[in-house]
């Protein structure tokens, strides 16, 4: 069975959980609209994605909003038109659940002591979107 946990950031990324093997692969988040399709396409059959969801600081501009909730859109018709059922999470739900503060350094070091032998894919702090990913699919593997 594979869950796939989205953190839909520009430096987001796919993770695709195998719970039968306890592994989990990353993919960082394709650019375009086909490499996202085609991404789900080799990921292959997916039980459920757990997505994060958008947050919007106060501070930011009306286009960098537009540009966040129009690559949110693009995902989430991805998602359906690959059939992947879609469960969606806010950062803070799923960072409460396990224990987790805004620090993307604890989100690699948790990664990393889950799944310690996939740990090099986020060995890099910009791999951070590689690690949150990860989580969310744990995340959504406890809500089954």
């Amino acid at each position: 069975m594979i869950i796939l946990g989205i953190d839909p950031g520009k430096q987001g990324a796919f993770a695709a959980l195998d719970v039968t093997e306890w592994s989990v692969t990353t993919y960082d988040m394709p650019d375009t609209i086909d490499g996202r399709r085609e991404l789900l396409s080799a990921i292959g059959r997916v039980s459920v994605a757990w997505v994060e969801r958008p947050f919007y600081p106060q501070k930011i501009g009306v286009r960098h909003v537009a540009t966040i909730a129009e690559g949110f859109g693009i995902l989430q018709a991805c998602l359906a038109f690959a059939g992947v059922p879609t469960r969606f999470v806010e950062p803070s739900a799923w960072k409460k659940s396990l224990r987790l503060s805004a620090d993307k350094a604890a989100s690699r070091q948790l990664a990393s002591m889950t799944w310690p032998d996939d740990a090099e894919q986020w060995k890099l702090v910009k791999h951070d979107g590689r690690a949150e990913a990860a989580l969310i699919a744990l995340y959504g593997w406890s809500k089954r």
